[in-house]
C-alpha cells in the first residue's frame, strides 16, 4: 500500500456497523480513494446511481442488507455503463459456503472481516483490472 494505488477510484461502501465503514474508510482513503458510506441497501442503492462508483464493498451477511438483491439491483444499472460495477462482498464469517454463495449470487470477491488491507486494496486493484 503506497497511499496512492487507489487514486481517485470512487469506493462505495455498504454495511451496517459504523465501525466496519470506519475501519474501511480509513484503509481506503490512505490508499487515495474517495469514500462513500451507507448503512443500508436502500441508501447504499440510491448513492449507487447517483454516484456511479468505481466499485461497491457489500456486508454479504446483515439479512437487512439483503446484498444479493442489491448486487442484482446495481447490475441493473449496467446499461447506463460499459461494465458493471464490481462488487465485493465482506463478511464476519469465514467458510467455503460463503464464499460458494458468493461467487454463485454474483459477486466479484469475497474478503473476510477483519480486512487485511493489503487484501483489501488488491481486491479492488484486481476487480478494477489495474493489476493487469
Amino acid at each position: 500500500m503506497n497511499g496512492s494505488s487507489l487514486s481517485g477510484t470512487r469506493v462505495l461502501t455498504i454495511d451496517g456497523h459504523e465501525n466496519a465503514r470506519a475501519v474501511l474508510r480509513t484503509i481506503l482513503e490512505w490508499n487515495g480513494a474517495m469514500v462513500y458510506e451507507a448503512d443500508s441497501r436502500a441508501e447504499g442503492l440510491m448513492i449507487a446511481k447517483d454516484l456511479r462508483p468505481d466499485v461497491i464493498l457489500c456486508e454479504f451477511q446483515i439479512s437487512e442488507l439483503k446484498a444479493n438483491e442489491l448486487l442484482e439491483e446495481v447490475r441493473a444499472l449496467a446499461p447506463a455503463r460499459k461494465r458493471p460495477i464490481p462488487v465485493i462482498a465482506v463478511t464476519a464469517l469465514d467458510s467455503f459456503g460463503d464464499y460458494v454463495r458468493a461467487y454463485r449470487q454474483g459477486f466479484d470477491y469475497l474478503l473476510v472481516k477483519p480486512v487485511n488491507p493489503c487484501e483489501l486494496v488488491r481486491a479492488i486493484e484486481d476487480t478494477l483490472g489495474k493489476n493487469e
